[in-house]
Order: structure tokens, then C-alpha cells, then sequence
């Protein structure tokens, strides 16, 4: 009937609606979803439902000189390699996302800042092993609500964190303070 075939085409039109948009917030590279769907839903979701919720920030250092030196490929390589190290170190649960060219991040709902510093730590050591180059990251860690009262506060405390384990260099990892 008329109403079977219009009330189909509204359920269709409204999935491929859904799954562009899905597309549109998820990196294409890495699968992950992208800096503005963390920020707009991800985080202040996490916050509103966990009393304490950690955050990563994992940036690659030296990207860009070295996307030059060694090319896209490596860029690519690098930063699936990332993200799945990610993956492998982080409890079910987690949540991660690609924010940047180089930063993937993950959001650790129930946790504090001192366990997500291990888990930092395991994730650089797991990019130590394994076949390939070593890749050099260093990462920011702070925790809601010690850190932050809300998603701004807490992204700007990691950010902090991470921006210090970058001047030292040398894949670090700095707590916020």
C-alpha cells in the first residue's frame, strides 16, 4: 500500500541519515570516532554517568618532521599501530577517539589518575616491542573530578599534562597536577 511504501522510505531515509552522520563523526583511518563526537557527546556523557572517569591524551612525537622524513605510509602505520595498542591496553569499557593528526585519546570511566598512569605506561611499553620502528609517543593523564569539575577543565588538565610530557620528550608521560 501508499502508507507501507511512504512509511518504508521515511525508516530508510531516516537509517542512511543516521549512518552519515555516524560516517561523518568517525575517522576514516582508524575506525575511531573523531575529536567532535568525543567532545560534544563521549565525554560529557562519561562525566554525567561515572563518579570518577580517567583521561589519555597519546601524541606521536616529532610527527610532522617525521611524516616528511619518512612519508605518509609511516604516518598511517604509526598511528594504526597506535590506536591499536590502545585497544589492547585499556579495559572493556573504554572509550577512545582519534583527536588530532597525531593524538588518539582514550576515557577510562571509573578510574583515577594514578591507574591510568600504569595504563599509559603499559601502552608505551607495548609500543617498545614488537616488529618495526620504535615509536616515540608521550601522553597527558588527568582525571575528573580532580583534575576538572566538567569536560572543559578536564580536557584542558590533560592537555596541560600532555603539553609538559612534550617538552621533556623522550615518550613521557606527565599526571595533571
Amino acid at each position: 500500500t501508499e502508507a507501507g511504501l511512504e512509511a518504508f522510505d521515511h525508516i530508510v531515509h531516516r537509517h542512511m541519515e543516521s549512518a552519515l552522520g555516524q560516517a561523518a563523526a568517525t575517522d576514516l583511518l582508524t575506525g575511531l570516532p573523531d575529536r567532535d563526537l568525543f567532545n560534544r557527546r563521549l565525554l560529557p556523557r562519561a562525566l554525567q554517568e561515572h563518579e570518577r572517569v580517567a583521561l589519555m591524551i597519546f601524541d606521536v612525537a616529532d610527527f610532522s618532521d617525521t611524516v616528511a622524513a619518512e612519508g605518509v605510509a609511516w604516518a598511517r602505520e604509526a598511528l594504526l599501530r597506535l590506536a591499536s595498542v590502545i585497544e589492547e591496553a585499556t579495559p572493556e569499557g573504554a572509550v577512545r577517539a582519534r583527536f588530532g593528526d597525531d593524538q588518539i585519546c582514550a576515557l577510562l570511566p571509573g578510574m583515577n589518575a594514578e591507574d591510568a598512569y600504569r595504563l599509559a605506561e603499559e601502552v608505551l611499553e607495548r609500543l617498545t616491542q614488537g616488529p618495526g620502528d620504535l615509536l616515540r609517543v608521550d601522553a597527558g593523564v588527568a582525571a575528573y573530578p580532580e583534575h576538572g569539575e566538567n569536560a572543559g577543565e578536564l580536557l584542558s588538565a590533560t592537555f596541560k599534562a600532555l603539553s609538559t610530557a612534550k617538552r621533556v620528550g623522550g615518550s613521557g608521560i606527565v599526571a595533571a597536577r
